[in-house]
C-alpha cells in the first residue's frame, strides 16, 4: 500500500491501569416477605450492568436463583452514600460488599432453617432457594417460609432482630490491576486528510470475569468511545 502511494500507519498501545479504587462501598441484601433477594447499593448505573453483575455475585453467595434477585441503585433514599460509578471499581468494590452481606444473610437463613429442620446450622444446605439436611434434600424449607420464620420471638431472641437482611461495606487495601494492548491500522486520504480505520485489535486482561459478555462489550465499548475521540 506505501508503494502505491497511500498513507497507511499501524499504532500500538500497552497498558497496565490501576483499577478497583476506594475507598469504600456498601450493599444491602435481604429476603423480603415473598422469598425475593433484593440488593440494594449506593453506586448508580449508566450502562455497564450493574444489576446483572451484582445479581449474579449475589446468586450465587446466597445460594437463590439468579431470577430471584433484583438489584437497585443510586437511591440515596434506599442507600445513603457511595463513592461513584468511575474506573472501573464497582464490580471489584461493590460486588465485594454484596458478596459479604450475601454470606452475612445465608447464616442467618441458616440458623433459622436449622431450627425449622431440627439440625444444627452447619448442617444447613441452601440451594435453588430452598434450605434443607445436608445429604436429604427432603424435606426443605423455602426462603419465604424461613422469612416469616425469622420474625418468631424466639428466633428474634437469637437473631437480635427480625428478618433476613445485612449491610456490609467493603474497603479494598489496594487498587486491582488490569492489562491489555490495542492496535490500529488507519489511512489517511493524501487529499482529504479523512482518516479511515481499516482495523482494530484489543486484548484485555481483566482477571476473573464475573461475567465474560459483559466484559466484552466494556471493551469494545470502550475502544469505540476512543477511537470516536
Amino acid at each position: 500500500a506505501r508503494r502505491e502511494g497511500r498513507l497507511l500507519g499501524i499504532g500500538v498501545a500497552a497498558y497496565n491501569e490501576a483499577t478497583g479504587i476506594g475507598p469504600h462501598e456498601g450493599a444491602h441484601v435481604e429476603v423480603d416477605p415473598a422469598g425475593a433477594v433484593r440488593v440494594t447499593v449506593g453506586v448508580p448505573s449508566q450502562g455497564q450492568g450493574h444489576e446483572t453483575t451484582l445479581g449474579q455475585i449475589c446468586a450465587e453467595g446466597l445460594g437463590v436463583p439468579l431470577a430471584a434477585v433484583s438489584v437497585a441503585g443510586g437511591d440515596t433514599a434506599r442507600f445513603p452514600a457511595s463513592n461513584g460509578t468511575y474506573a472501573s471499581r464497582v464490580t471489584v468494590v461493590v460486588g465485594n460488599a454484596v458478596a459479604k452481606a450475601a454470606q452475612a444473610v445465608r447464616e442467618r437463613v441458616r440458623r433459622v432453617a436449622g431450627r425449622a429442620l431440627e439440625c444444627g446450622p452447619d448442617d444447613v444446605v441452601l440451594d435453588g432457594g430452598r434450605a434443607h439436611v445436608r445429604g436429604a434434600p427432603e424435606p426443605f424449607v423455602d426462603l419465604a417460609a424461613l422469612h416469616a420464620l425469622s420474625h418468631r420471638p424466639d428466633v428474634v431472641r437469637e437473631l437480635g432482630e427480625p428478618g433476613l437482611g445485612a449491610t456490609r461495606y467493603h474497603s479494598p487495601d489496594s487498587v486491582t490491576w488490569a492489562s491489555g494492548i490495542h492496535v490500529a491500522t488507519v489511512e489517511v486520504d493524501r487529499d482529504t486528510g479523512a482518516v479511515t480505520l481499516l482495523s482494530y485489535l484489543a486484548v484485555h486482561d481483566a482477571g476473573h470475569e464475573i461475567n465474560p459478555l459483559i466484559v466484552a462489550g466494556q471493551t469494545q465499548g470502550g475502544a469505540v468511545q476512543g477511537i470516536g475521540m
